[in-house]
């Protein structure tokens, strides 16, 4: 008589929270020049949230 031996299982692997996931990468804009601006907003002061700011005032010297 045949010994009896169980299917082989293939390993099968389910993400997790902990698994990383790849994400479309947002390309940056291009940056914008000091110059414009501190044309863009005259009272920027680079010590109150300088990426938020320059965020703003970038949008605003490109007249978005």
């Amino acid at each position: 008589m045949k010994k009896f031996s169980p299917p082989q299982m293939k390993e099968v692997s389910f993400p997790t929270p902990h698994t990383p996931h790849p994400t479309p990468h947002t390309p940056h804009p291009t940056p914008c020049p000091r110059e414009k601006l501190f044309a863009a907003n005259p009272s920027y002061s680079p010590a109150i949230a300088p990426r938020a700011i320059d965020a703003i005032a970038c949008s605003v010297a490109r007249g978005r």
